[in-house]
């Protein structure tokens, strides 16, 4: 007997489908319940939230790159190496300017939720986990631009926090997410990726 057999293999194939679905949604709804209450406490940090964001979407370029740069040699291997301790450095540093240790514990977080897939295969499937982060970020840089730029937050990103529209923005980024997750355009990505990959 194995673990398929008791359908845990089942449980979390369902888990991995429903948990971003509910987290970006939920996350969506609290920035739109905090908008009509600007400038509240938690909708000026929902706000700080959203300049974390856009830090999180520019570490998938720096940290991406590295990703997928698999060197050969050992020189290069370590060069990599400092270029993830220097890269994570220079977030973490941006989530402490954002928001203090709260905010390096929540830029930390953002970037171990979204690429910590990669973790989770060797060859073929890691490959195919690789094209579903890219296209996942790819699409949540496309909708982060419209959406800021549709609703024209200021220029200077570390003053979206004390705009009401960032509120907004956030409510909006979060759901089109969320419906991108319950489309399930991620899991024929990966699906695809395990079959050429």
């Amino acid at each position: 007997m194995s673990a398929n057999d008791f359908g845990v293999g089942s449980f979390f194939t369902r888990l991995e489908r429903v948990v971003p679905v509910a987290l970006q949604w939920s996350t969506a709804l609290l920035f739109f319940i905090a908008w009509p209450e600007y400038p509240s406490e938690s909708g000026v940090h929902l706000g700080k939230l959203m300049e974390l964001e856009f830090l999180a979407i520019h570490a998938g370029v720096s940290l991406g790159m590295l990703v997928y740069w698999v060197p050969t040699k050992q020189s290069t291997r370590l060069l990599r190496l400092v270029g993830f301790v220097f890269f994570g450095a220079l977030y973490l540093l941006g989530g402490y300017s954002t928001s203090g240790w709260t905010g390096t514990f929540e830029i930390a977080a953002m970037i171990v939720t979204s690429y910590s897939g990669l973790l989770w295969g060797t060859g073929a499937a890691r490959q195919a986990r690789i094209m579903e982060i890219g296209v996942r970020w790819f699409l949540a840089l496309l909708v982060f631009i419209f959406v800021t730029t549709w609703l024209m937050l200021p220029k200077d990103v570390a003053t979206w926090h004390e705009s009401a529209s960032v509120l907004l923005a956030g409510a909006i980024y979060f759901a089109v997410l969320g419906l991108l997750e319950f489309s399930g355009v991620y899991r024929l990505v990966r699906k695809y990726g395990n079959q050429f990959g």
